[in-house]
């Protein structure tokens, strides 16, 4: 065993020559898919399966995922993780993940060419899902600023008054026919940090921020 565990460090391909009971062993994996992602594709099922396996062969290399068990490929959360390692991920995940406008929305904001791995093809190119990638307005989830926007009705415009959930605070006016996308791009301007290409946006009375997906509508819509 402790030969075994030694050579795994040096060679990918240590679980295809050693016996039964080593290849069982879960240590005896761990070390092998952590310095040699491609062990993954000779481990036991059960080890296919195992999260903590495979988080680690992934971050050896991410190509790792497509000898990943079925059931993890088809888990939202742990192949979101993984497309944060590589957005090219998307292609082995399963497809109702990959026609999920959320998951194709986080992959292509990262790598415009996973457009190709959507199910079905051709969602990357419906008009709610381009105008989410093209809005400043984050993911569920994402770590980046969160603005809490309180929104009032003029006679001739939308008053805006905002403040990060941290410090400064801004207040703004907006055509009546202003669209949410318009919102994020002065918030974001105007309160964001430089390091966020993204913002959230919760609006008083909200218990979500706003989705990616709001971005065509108007603003007029989230007036209370």
């Amino acid at each position: 065993r402790a030969f075994v565990l030694s050579v795994a460090e040096r060679g990918g391909f240590v679980l295809q020559y050693v016996c039964e009971d080593l290849a069982c062993d879960r240590e005896v994996v761990m070390e092998s898919v952590k310095h040699h992602a491609i062990a993954l594709a000779h481990a036991k099922e059960k080890f296919r399966a195992d999260k903590e396996v495979v988080w680690h062969a992934v971050n050896c290399n991410w190509d790792a995922i497509r000898s990943a068990h079925e059931s993890l490929r088809a888990d939202r959360n742990f192949m979101f993780e993984v497309m944060k390692i590589n957005a090219q991920a998307l292609q082995f995940a399963n497809d109702d993940i990959r026609g999920d406008p959320w998951a194709v929305l986080r992959a292509i904001r990262a790598d415009q060419s996973t457009f190709r791995f959507c199910r079905p093809m051709g969602l990357a190119r419906r008009p709610e899902v381009r105008a989410a990638i093209d809005s400043y307005l984050a993911c569920p989830g994402d770590p980046v600023p969160i603005l809490v926007a309180t929104l009032q009705e003029a006679p001739d415009e939308i008053i805006c008054k905002a403040h990060l959930m941290s410090a400064r605070s801004l207040g703004c006016s907006l055509p009546l026919e202003a669209t949410v996308s318009e919102l994020a791009e002065v918030l974001h301007r105007e309160l964001a940090e430089p390091a966020h290409p993204r913002i959230h946006i919760l609006l008083e009375g909200r218990d979500e921020p706003l989705s990616p997906f709001d971005a065509v509508r108007a603003v007029r819509d989230f007036l209370a």
